[in-house]
């Protein structure tokens, strides 16, 4: 007769009841039902891509939960927008466009601790994937919301270094050097980076601190081979 309004709750009362008995499929075929009448209900959505996740029906899961963010994020609702990615990220931790997708929302949040973790982990799957252009992209992103993270500065460091890219190297050398001026493994780095730009000096200062640092902590083979270094860069040393 035309009462969209009262058909809507009846609808929601028996999808209630076969989700309750756990007839998912019962209540998948209502909530369309609804939807077909009302496809702005953000709720009934939720509740289709829940009885989706039950049924481990995960692509068709995602699928909704996505398109529930992107109505919650059109109605200004960004708390339940970043919920639905939320659960996007729980039902498939290994899909790594959603991870970063959900960690670029949470950053436009305000919400800068856990948008790094979840670029963290976003980075580590790629890293793990072998997927090196991509792990570099989102790693920068992690070092953006977490800027004194030394691990992943040298992580980057050494990867711009293997990559004959010293500039970018040297501004993630700064983080690491400025947390520990007397770590060694950031020295070598930092006297590598000098190197391809062509400033030897600075390279063998660099050697001849990490000669000293060795020799301090009693380590003569070390200090040995940073000596040989600088000798091999100017035998007349």
């Amino acid at each position: 007769k035309g009462d969209r309004g009262t058909a809507i709750e009846t609808y929601e009362t028996v999808a209630g009841h076969y989700s309750a008995q756990g007839f998912f499929l019962k209540a998948i075929a209502v909530y369309k039902q609804i939807l077909k009448l009302d496809p702005s209900r953000l709720d009934a959505q939720v509740k289709l891509g829940e009885m989706y996740e039950q049924l481990q029906l995960i692509s068709d899961a995602m699928s909704v939960f996505e398109d529930v963010s992107s109505g919650f994020m059109r109605a200004g609702d960004t708390d339940q927008a970043l919920a639905m990615l939320g659960k996007m990220v729980d039902l498939d931790p290994e899909h790594i466009p959603v991870r970063i997708k959900y960690a670029e929302a949470l950053s436009r949040a305000g919400r800068t601790q856990e948008a790094a973790n979840e670029f963290e982990q976003g980075a580590l799957l790629l890293k793990d994937q072998g997927r090196l252009d991509d792990y570099v992209k989102v790693a920068e992103r992690l070092l953006y919301h977490r800027s004194n993270d030394v691990r992943v500065a040298k992580e980057l460091a050494e990867t711009y270094i293997a990559r004959r890219d010293p500039k970018r190297a040297l501004a993630k050398l700064q983080i690491c050097f400025k947390a520990d001026p007397r770590d060694v493994s950031t020295l070598s780095l930092l006297a590598e980076a000098f190197l391809m730009l062509s400033q030897t000096d600075k390279a063998i200062s660099v050697y001849r601190e990490v000669a000293r640092i060795h020799r301090e902590a009693q380590r003569p083979q070390e200090r040995m081979s940073a000596l040989q270094r600088i000798l091999e860069l100017d035998p007349n040393d």
